[in-house]
């Protein structure tokens, strides 16, 4: 679920230039989209896509600790906590 000011499509700036990857998003509500697109970003200065890349990679930071908590209650609900 996103929330106002959230962003998708970021892994795209990460990913191998022959990787295909596809997302669908469904809007419950009105929405402002904003494209940035990857050979345009390139052409920015470093120190913008540095702040590009700074936020993308605290997004997918985020995102990851929330999926690795979700999984880890999953599995201490179902007895099958790993050990520590």
């Amino acid at each position: 679920m996103l929330h106002q000011g959230d962003c998708f499509g970021e892994m795209a700036n990460f990913a191998n230039a022959n990787f295909l990857r596809t997302t669908d998003v469904v809007g419950k509500t009105n929405a402002t989209l904003i494209e940035i697109k990857l050979k345009v970003l390139e052409k920015t200065s470093a120190e913008c896509r540095y702040q590009f890349s700074d936020a993308f990679l605290r997004i997918l930071v985020n995102r990851l600790t929330i999926a690795n908590t979700r999984i880890s209650h999953l599995l201490a609900e179902h007895g099958s906590a790993p050990d520590e």
